[in-house]
């Protein structure tokens, strides 16, 4: 995989300015899955203090409509958690 993507990218101009590094990480290691992260905020914002009456369809609408109209993490939050994720311990097997 990592020649596949060093292939893919030797190409573009951009890549003379930065180096790419891999992290090997566990099959399953939601610690270091930015999607988990991101899937956990979602619930804390949009699920976790939804109303009991509320049905699947409406949550789903509800849900819908707020990533429509806005975004869960600015670009910087991101970053933030990605540099979070990077000083992770790395674990050998």
């Amino acid at each position: 995989m990592q020649t596949a993507a060093r292939e893919q990218l030797a190409d573009l101009p951009e890549m003379k300015t930065f180096t790419i590094s891999f992290i090997h990480t566990p099959a399953y290691s939601p610690n270091y899955n930015l999607v988990e992260y991101l899937i956990h905020l979602l619930r804390q914002k949009l699920i976790h203090h939804k109303s009991h009456k509320e049905t699947l369809e409406e949550t789903v609408q509800r849900i819908e409509k707020h990533l429509d109209n806005s975004q869960l993490q600015t670009a910087e939050q991101i970053k933030e958690t990605i540099n979070r994720i990077y000083q992770l311990p790395y674990i050998k097997r």
